[in-house]
């Protein structure tokens, strides 16, 4: 207590320590703190924190954290695999969760919502649904990949069709909600969780304009498409992780 208490009271010993590696003694100490059983002990403590001091330590975590996301994004810009995507956002629950007006969690990934044929065959397995843990509702998210097409080629002047990868991904969800809505009683029925999905919003991550790169033309067709479609939403790769890229300038302001 006595050393760490003269590094604190020094702000230039301080600041050398932590340029030269002492910042990992810091993250060490966190990751022991929260491993630790009686956390009350702990929450006791850090209630003699002023309020002000507590801010600014939840947003350097928050910051760290957007920052690393962001940078896997800037990585992984071209990464064609849905597997890859699905488990970022299983163990990062949050990125799906921030284009939701309403709070909401994931209630269950890879989940069955039925459209099994006489032979068990044929069964339905969406990426996300996502809960509304106050109304019980749902909502389904569907991952493809930033690589995935969004347009395809003219159609007439000034008009663009959608990929067949966009049409059959949008097909895809919307079963998926049909076969939810149908199964229901039958998916609720011996679980602990119940979902009760009124009209369930279903949204589709897919693509990235800044790979596809398309003129003011596409985007004009692009946006008349996703802005006339009912109860589904389409997101880019690059607008999700936009989000985070403003959250971290709001939070460095």
């Amino acid at each position: 207590k006595q050393v760490v208490g003269q590094l604190l009271q020094d702000k230039e010993n301080l600041s050398k320590f932590i340029e030269e590696g002492g910042a990992d003694l810091l993250s060490e100490a966190i990751r022991w703190l929260s491993s630790l059983e009686d956390k009350k002990l702990v929450i006791e403590k850090l209630k003699k924190l002023e309020p002000d001091d507590m801010g600014k330590l939840n947003s350097m975590i928050s910051l760290n954290s957007l920052n690393n996301i962001l940078e896997t994004w800037k990585q992984n810009k071209n990464n064609h695999s849905e597997e890859f995507w699905q488990k970022l956002f299983k163990s990062n629950a949050w990125i799906l969760a921030q284009v939701f007006s309403q709070p909401m969690f994931i209630f269950k990934d890879k989940a069955y919502v039925g459209g099994k044929s006489f032979d068990n065959q044929g069964g339905q397995l969406v990426d996300f649904i996502y809960k509304n843990n106050l109304t019980e509702n749902a909502a389904l998210i569907e991952i493809k990949t930033p690589a995935t097409r969004l347009l395809s080629s003219q159609y007439r002047d000034n008009v663009y069709s959608v990929s067949g990868d966009l049409s059959g991904s949008i097909n895809q969800i919307l079963s998926y909600k049909e076969d939810l809505q149908i199964n229901i009683d039958n998916l609720n029925r011996g679980s602990k969780q119940k979902l009760r999905p009124f009209d369930p919003k279903c949204i589709l991550i897919i693509g990235s304009f800044e790979m596809e790169k398309l003129n003011a033309v596409q985007h004009k067709s692009f946006e008349i498409f996703r802005s006339n479609l009912k109860s589904l939403e389409i997101l880019t790769f690059d607008e999700l992780f936009g989000k985070i890229e403003l959250s971290i300038q709001l939070l460095q302001a």
